[in-house]
């Protein structure tokens, strides 16, 4: 936030979500400080984040008075087991200038942001269901039913979620063309931990032998070179076949604290034109 000559001229705090009084202060290249206690009229603006801004007024003494406190500027600690896409990420961080507010760790998700907690969570797990048994890329691979880096996400949740804070992640799942098959386990979590999750689910594939993303997962599998893509689509088969899926269900997930409810939003069209986006 600044005021003078320009909205942007000097800085005179940093938001906190709690304060709203700031007063004008001048600095000089000599770190010296003066407070502005008889602003002319009209001679102030304001600005958070560069950009102007209204929902102010000035008050007695020079104090600029917001009517809703200015939020926390917004920092990002993104987590990546990878360290060659970390390193991408910092470097994409700082061709668009933003290598100040983000901080990439490599680590194994949790692991690398100790006891810190977070206003926002978001995941874009290894979220493909792939038996055990068959060969994948890893940064498709979510074990059996999709859900194996998406369980250890939430198991994780509670204890870095804010009490504000919001979680959202993506995924894929089995399910029977109609409900996703995990829908139990999720309302048990969401109780457990006295969270509020919304389950958005945009699609239904089926996962019979021609089905597209069933050839698809069979010729990634065939593609390691150790399988062939009938030798993979049978596991698959045998796989899906003992969970009961008999096809793969896209969603997101937005989960809040709160009673511990589970609301299943049912997104998807009969005959699914795409997976994450519907029209």
């Amino acid at each position: 936030m600044a005021g003078g000559a320009t909205a942007t001229d000097q800085l005179l705090g940093i938001g906190d979500g709690v304060r709203t009084e700031f007063p004008l202060i001048k600095r000089y290249a000599d770190s010296q400080e003066r407070r502005i206690t008889r602003p002319q009229p009209g001679s102030v603006s304001v600005a958070i984040d560069t950009v102007d801004v209204t929902g102010w007024s000035l008050g007695d003494m020079g104090v600029i008075i917001f009517d809703v406190a200015p939020l926390v500027g917004a920092r990002v600690t993104a987590v990546e087991i990878n360290p060659v896409a970390a390193a991408l990420a910092e470097l994409n961080a700082h061709a668009n200038g933003l290598a100040d507010r983000i901080e990439v760790r490599i680590g194994d998700l949790y692991e690398a942001v100790g006891d810190e907690r977070f206003d926002l969570v978001s995941a874009n797990p290894p979220l493909l269901p792939v038996p055990d048994d068959v060969p994948y890329p890893f940064v498709g691979h979510g074990g059996p039913d999709g859900l194996r880096i998406t369980r250890r996400i939430l198991a994780g949740l509670p204890r870095v979620l804010s009490d504000r804070g919001i979680a959202r992640m993506l995924g894929t799942t089995l399910s029977d063309g109609y409900l996703p098959l995990c829908l139990d386990e999720m309302e048990i979590w969401a109780k457990l931990h006295s969270m509020n999750v919304i389950m958005s689910v945009t699609s239904h594939h089926g996962l019979r032998e021609g089905n597209s993303y069933l050839e698809g997962l069979s010729q990634t599998s065939a593609g390691m070179g150790t399988i062939s893509v009938e030798d993979a689509r049978e596991r698959y088969l045998t796989c899906f076949q003992s969970f009961g899926g008999t096809h793969m269900c896209a969603y997101f997930f937005h989960v809040t604290r709160g009673e511990g409810t589970f609301l299943l939003a049912d997104l998807a069209d009969d005959t699914p034109r795409d997976i994450w986006f519907v029209p």
